[in-house]
């Protein structure tokens, strides 16, 4: 769903914990993102896993990343991720390995994803035994659902992981997480995010019980996006201290506005213009219906008048010929009879 050209950057102050009070673990990420067409990105980083103390115990495990996402339908993605592993200190193994990731979204609210992550489960177990950088075979399913209003906007999520390891042991695990993500002022030049989860199960034979929580500042300048987020994730097994876990910052930057000919925004334009006509669509057919029973009332009273006036007219031109036959009629016996008239005068004087 990445839109324009980003750039994603992470430091992780891992839990100390178990690994040693002189050590500084951490973990180092980026990634960066190009849409070399309307349907297809292509993703290109590494990570970096280690500890900063100088001497450390701990394996350095470095990962290149080279991936390839795109769209096979509208509502349907795929993305395959290659990796280089290797270790830089102990042992200095390599390895390549493979992320597969599926994406549909049933509605636009409504979304389900899945990946396998570390699918040839490449052995990356340092020479040491120490198996903090050795990344075990993980499959992943989530939902989530989406709650959008004018600025306001709410992410209901949850997913299942089974994770497998096999060193030294083949054996599997099976983790829950629940979340959910709130993000405010969404219309704004400037956006706040806030986000709680919480992961439970069973993994290594212990119980599981980990709370997690988030904030994010987001900023729009029109051309470029900048986001920044900090995680907390306390550590998943029974620790002395209470603040025992994972700090996490991260900054990422988007380029170059919205890609009117990208994919997933034209699709979801297409639905905004759908929505848009859907909206004023009831008033336009109240508004037909209220122009027709004026059309319909309209006609009813110019008909009858129209017959009425026919009537009336009728009536006085049948008047008016009875009187002009009237008329005729009249003065033609006057005429005759004075002719009469005439000739019994004139036959009355040609007599004597």
């Amino acid at each position: 769903q990445l839109e324009r050209p980003q750039i994603y950057l992470m430091y992780d102050k891992i839990s100390k914990f178990t690994i040693g009070e002189n050590e500084n673990p951490y973990l180092l990420s980026g990634v960066g993102v190009y849409p070399l067409n309307d349907k297809l990105r292509f993703f290109l980083g590494g990570s970096q896993k280690g500890s900063l103390a100088n001497p450390t115990n701990v394996v350095t495990n470095n990962v290149g990343i080279v991936g390839l996402a795109g769209w096979l339908a509208q509502d349907f993605s795929l993305g395959v991720n290659g990796k280089f592993l290797y270790n830089s200190n102990y042992g200095k193994k390599k390895g390549v390995d493979l992320d597969l990731g599926l994406f549909y979204r049933f509605s636009p609210k409504f979304s389900v994803g899945a990946a396998v992550e570390n699918l040839l489960a490449t052995d990356m177990i340092p020479d040491n035994g120490d198996t903090l950088g050795y990344a075990i075979r993980e499959g992943k399913i989530g939902f989530a659902y989406h709650f959008d209003m004018e600025r306001y906007s709410t992410i209901l999520a949850w997913d299942i992981r089974v994770k497998n390891s096999t060193k030294p042991k083949n054996k599997s695990y099976t983790l829950s997480s629940l979340g959910i993500e709130e993000w405010i002022l969404t219309g704004n030049s400037v956006s706040f995010g806030l986000r709680g989860g919480y992961t439970f199960g069973k993994q290594f034979e212990q119980d599981i019980k980990q709370p997690s929580f988030g904030l994010s500042l987001r900023y729009n300048g029109g051309s470029q996006t900048f986001q920044l987020d900090y995680s907390f994730q306390k550590y998943p097994y029974k620790a002395p201290q209470s603040s025992t876990g994972d700090h996490r910052v991260s900054l990422s930057i988007a380029f170059g506005g919205k890609n009117g000919s990208n994919h997933e925004y034209a699709r979801k334009d297409t639905v905004k213009r759908f929505q848009i006509q859907t909206i004023p669509a009831p008033p336009v057919t109240a508004s037909s219906n209220q122009v027709i029973p004026p059309e319909k009332k309209t006609e009813e009273k110019v008909v009858p008048p129209a017959v009425s006036t026919e009537n009336k007219l009728i009536v006085p031109e049948k008047k008016a010929e009875e009187t002009k036959q009237a008329k005729v009629t009249a003065p033609e016996k006057p005429m005759v009879v004075p002719e009469k008239k005439a000739e019994e005068t004139k036959l009355t004087q040609a007599t004597p």
